[in-house]
């Protein structure tokens, strides 16, 4: 969440050690876990947003209704192609 935040805001955002974290999660603890890095010019604004208090709750413009097509899961079809089409 912090990556993309600070991506939102125009950064270039740089995920050390992530993975070899990933590999082998119990080298986390050795070496200091996953460091985000920004650039120096960039450290005092991402400072600041991350910072910034992480609210309750999550006003939306209007009601949230996940039946309505435009939140419903896309529907997917494969289609085969073997030797004997081609």
């Amino acid at each position: 969440m912090a990556r993309s935040l600070l991506e939102s805001a125009g950064m270039r955002v740089e995920l050390r050690d992530e993975n070899l974290v990933r590999l082998d999660w119990q080298v986390s603890n050795f070496i200091g876990g996953i460091r985000l890095q920004v650039q120096e010019s960039d450290a005092a604004t991402a400072t600041e947003l991350l910072d910034q208090p992480v609210p309750e709750t999550i006003e939306f413009a209007g009601p949230f209704d996940a039946s309505k097509p435009e939140f419903a899961q896309p529907q997917l079809s494969a289609v085969w192609i073997t030797r004997d089409h081609l």
